[in-house]
């Protein structure tokens, strides 16, 4: 599995933790007797990253150690003679939850293929790794295949989407199969990074036990489904007031009557300035045709003058709004906007008929509805 997975899953754990004070664990290894050296195990306490380490005789040992919260683990081994390593990919090692109490870890040869015992959330954590591991490294093939042939690469992202539809699928059964287990909302998160359909992430979501929808992971899972559900494609877009780059208050309402999409952004954004050349083609294409773009800036206080370079650097030539207030912009936290760039496309009644347009989706969407 991914970096980026393991970071998610430690960043929704840590959330469920349901104390803040310092707790004590207790992991006992036992592994094949034939193994002797040294293990040794990283974890973290609050932001400190820990590595501790400890004697591996006759295949047993034991470290004892303080967490603040329920904390992601690796723990590896070193045959003796084995010198001290920085890079460890290659050695034998397990990811593990660290929690209060003891945590029996059992192997009958390799530490990679112990089973964590004493532990409901790392038998949780096994069954949702091992679940998905064959998926995930089709996803991660499909992902790194290259080819500068056009055909090819249009394989590989047909190939690339049949995969993620299926990981979903997968993702779904867990949450159906075990609504008490916090890796559910790991699961809903895994979903929601990818192409979304809100009813049914909001119908999985229901489904969890009271308890994980109180976890705080749970919680801040439900305050975004919320937030998503009230910008639906189909509801009303929520109106707002901002200024533009003369000062002058500008209402979303002002357009009602036109297609509209707005853009939220920031001059810092490079993805945003990547993408702004999509987005001139966009409206010269359909200018005259009743569609027009709100872009709604997120850049900082006192950085007007660089939002305003970046304007008319990439030749952005519609209605542009800001408060100046970065994250906080009061447009992007009523939208639940959590990254830029982010989309709305809005018909002339008001509606929201499109949302998260990437490159040249803006184009295809409004040549389907102009044209």
């Amino acid at each position: 599995m991914n970096k980026i997975f393991y970071f998610l899953i430690a960043l929704i754990l840590t959330s469920f933790s349901a104390f803040a004070q310092n707790q004590t664990f207790q992991l006992k290894v036992q592994t094949s007797p034939k193994l002797n050296g040294k293990i040794y195990l990283n974890y973290q306490y609050g932001y400190e990253k820990i590595t501790d380490s400890a004697i591996l005789k006759n295949g047993k040992s034991e470290l004892k150690g303080t967490i603040k919260d329920i904390s992601l683990a690796q723990l590896y081994f070193l045959p003796e003679g084995h010198p001290y390593v920085a890079n460890k990919k290659e050695l034998d090692q397990k990811s593990l939850y660290l929690e209060k109490g003891i945590v029996l870890f059992q192997a009958d040869d390799l530490l990679k293929n112990a089973r964590v015992n004493k532990s409901t959330l790392n038998k949780e954590f096994d069954i949702y790794s091992t679940k998905l591991s064959d998926i995930r490294a089709e996803v991660g093939k499909a992902q790194s295949a290259k080819s500068f042939n056009l055909e090819q690469r249009k394989a590989n992202d047909a190939k690339y989407q049949e995969v993620m539809v299926e990981m979903r699928e997968q993702l779904y059964q867990f949450i159906n199969d075990h609504p008490s287990s916090y890796f559910s909302v790991v699961a809903i998160n895994d979903i929601i990074t990818s192409r979304m359909d809100m009813d049914r992430i909001e119908k999985a979501y229901n489904s969890l036990a009271p308890k994980v929808q109180k976890s705080k992971g749970g919680m801040a899972l439900g305050e975004f489904i919320e937030r998503e559900q009230r910008t639906k494609v189909g509801t009303m877009a929520m109106d707002f007031t901002q200024n533009d780059v003369n000062d002058k208050a500008v209402k979303l309402s002002d357009f009602r009557g036109k297609y509209i999409l707005i853009d939220f952004w920031a001059s810092w954004c490079v993805p945003c300035r990547v993408e702004n050349p999509h987005l001139v083609k966009a409206y010269s294409q359909y200018k005259d045709k009743n569609f027009t773009i709100l872009s709604v800036s997120l850049d900082n206080p006192g950085k007007k003058q660089d939002w305003l370079d970046a304007i008319a650097k990439d030749g952005l030539i519609w209605n542009h709004v800001s408060d100046l207030q970065g994250w906080k912009n009061e447009a992007a936290v009523m939208y639940g906007i959590k990254g830029v760039p982010a989309s709305f496309l809005i018909d002339p009644s008001g509606k929201i008929i499109a949302k998260r347009l990437r490159g040249n989706e803006v184009v295809e969407k409004l040549k389907e509805i102009l044209d």
